[in-house]
């Protein structure tokens, strides 16, 4: 029976401790949903609430908190307006171009303002290809687009990527990093005679831009390009350097999602192509998480056809050029580090 006695203080005395935690996890909880939950405080809101019933009150109180109930009909215009206000939000900080004298906007959002056209079209028919690219003076950093773009897999060189790294283990590094031979990307538009500036277009963008092929004008782009397979939604093109690396995927992490958000994307069906053969990493999973769990992520020499077609191809900047890099971060924009963009 002292043995029973004994056993039954010590159950109990675990079961205050695991309930002393449990309390102690509903105040966090009570804590965050203090901090998140919108104001109910606001006259036109709380108007809208109706008193929770006696079964909700107990099953509120075992969680930690009060939940209300409130007519759908009443609360949709209301969550209505609080999404359209979010959205204008998120577009002044990152769609809106920053102003002159906010340095730290330009930095961290859209200083994208230099804008330089590559190829045109001078007929306007909805089959012709387009390309151009937005400098950031700030950051040093470029974003291209092209739209009616065709990526010719035979050729380009680079190794498959997405490997297990213990199949390709003892694999020269330069050989998960494409080389592009001319026609690797085709375009059926005017070239505008702009020359690239290795310093606005460096690291992949440099090969990328030699190997692209003009059609002419009466070409039809089918004949032209040969398309096997087109890709409508927006793509994300981007070549990583170091990916096994924390602080070089963040870099590269931020740069997706400020030209997602730039660019008016965020809500949009998009995918993400890694134009590079690197094996799998650690840090591949991270991707889904940023860019959303719908959101297609695969590799270049893993496209769909040899001759794979973009209706809108976009190709985001080096993690070397970004807001977060290490340069980029030292005294005097190491004081952007607190901005709207950031928290966003």
């Amino acid at each position: 029976a002292g043995f029973r006695r004994e056993g039954l203080l010590e159950m109990a005395r675990r079961f205050f401790q695991r309930g002393a935690a449990v309390l102690a996890l509903i105040g966090v909880a009570q804590l965050f949903m203090a901090w998140h939950m919108p104001d109910w405080s606001d006259s036109s809101t709380a108007a809208n609430i109706t008193a929770p019933s006696k079964d909700e009150q107990s099953a509120s109180l075992l969680v930690g908190f009060h939940t209300s109930r409130r007519s759908e009909t009443t609360i949709a215009p209301s969550l209505e307006k609080e999404e359209q206000s979010a959205s204008q939000r998120r577009a002044a900080l990152w769609v809106d171009l920053a102003n002159d004298t906010d340095f730290c906007s330009a930095l961290m959002g859209n200083g994208f303002k230099e804008e330089v056209a590559y190829c045109v079209s001078r007929s306007n028919k909805s089959g012709d290809s387009s390309l151009s690219c937005k400098f950031n003076s700030v950051t040093g950093a470029s974003v291209c687009r092209a739209s009616n773009l065709l990526v010719d897999l035979d050729r380009v060189n680079c190794s498959h990527g997405n490997e297990e790294i213990s199949d390709v283990e003892g694999r020269d590094e330069a050989e998960e990093m494409p080389l592009y031979s001319k026609g690797a990307f085709r375009l059926k538009c005017e070239s505008t005679g702009q020359v690239p500036d290795a310093l606005k277009l460096p690291y992949h963008f440099s090969p990328m831009f030699s190997a692209i092929e003009y059609a002419r004008e009466e070409d039809d782009i089918s004949d032209f390009i040969g398309c096997q397979m087109w890709i409508e939604i927006p793509c994300f093109i981007v070549t990583r350097y170091e990916y096994c690396n924390l602080y070089h995927t963040m870099t590269d992490w931020y740069n997706i999602y400020q030209v997602r958000h730039m660019l008016g994307l965020g809500e949009e069906e998009v995918s993400v192509i890694f134009f590079d053969g690197h094996s799998k990493g650690a840090l591949d999973a991270g991707w889904q998480h940023v860019m959303g769990q719908g959101v297609a992520v695969s590799f270049l020499m893993a496209l769909p056809a040899r001759h794979t077609c973009f209706r809108h191809a976009i190709f985001v900047p080096p993690g070397y050029q970004s807001a977060i890099d290490l340069t980029s971060m030292r005294y005097p924009h190491g004081q952007c580090r607190d901005t709207a963009q950031m928290r966003d």
